[in-house]
């Protein structure tokens, strides 16, 4: 017999537990494995490229063109799934009958598709992270250490109302695999170049809702923090 139930009830239901989760409403946290966070843009030739466009265009050269804000990347982030995981097994046979047997699971890889700004900004990091992992510049293509290229990624769910996180996850050890191509066409005039990448890691693990909420706040303070230093180190060549 069916439990009864009605629209009200289910109303209930998704009160008391908080409301839906949004999937328009995330964020996600990383920092380049060779580049602390920081609030200094040292790419000189993004800067130039930046200052030459607005002036061309009747502008002037901007502050902002200096910093590199610690939201840049999740604000350009289109999309990015929360990972899954699957059980591996084998068939077992006891008499006639096959069951499955477990040994071991295995973690879905995580795709994130960013939007590209005019200096192809997540274009040039991901490009640069992947050379960390296997340098295309010279002959040796010495393949990095792993310490060298990986790191950790939090990816969060937000609440629909707010910026605070529901649920999240960290990525251990995460790298990318794989990034592709800009598509570009005359017929795709209202688009947004994009490119996709494809990260594999060693484990995921759930983050608390308090602790995601406190990500957010270090991350900015790190990035004040090496801004700082980045600033005195300038400021010792001259």
């Amino acid at each position: 017999m069916a439990l009864p139930a009605s629209i009200d009830t289910l109303k209930a239901t998704i009160a008391r537990r908080g409301g839906v989760a949004r999937s328009n409403r995330f964020a996600i946290y990383m920092a380049h494995p060779s580049k602390k966070v920081n609030l200094i843009n040292t790419d000189l030739s993004s800067i130039l490229g930046n200052a030459a466009r607005s002036v061309i265009q009747g502008g002037s050269v901007s502050l902002g063109s200096f910093l590199e804000d610690p939201r840049d990347i999740f604000l350009l982030c289109e999309s990015v799934n929360i990972p899954g995981r699957q059980v591996a097994t084998n068939e077992f046979f006891t008499d006639m009958k096959g069951v499955k047997r477990p040994y071991q699971f295995i973690n879905d890889e995580v795709q994130m598709t960013f939007n590209l700004t005019n200096d192809y900004y997540m274009f040039k990091y991901m490009r640069s992270w992947m050379d960390a992992i296997i340098p295309t510049v010279g002959s040796s293509y010495r393949i990095g250490y792993k310490k060298e290229y990986t790191t950790d990624i939090v990816i969060q769910q937000l609440a629909g109302t707010n910026w605070i996180p529901v649920h999240g996850v960290v990525l251990r050890n995460a790298y990318p695999t794989q990034m592709s191509q800009v598509q570009l066409g005359n017929n795709m005039d209202n688009s947004v170049a994009q490119i996709t990448a494809t990260f594999t890691f060693d484990d995921w693990t759930e983050q608390s809702g308090i602790r995601g909420a406190a990500t957010g706040i270090t991350t900015g303070l790190s990035a004040i923090s090496n801004a700082v230093g980045t600033v005195a180190n300038i400021g010792k060549l001259f």
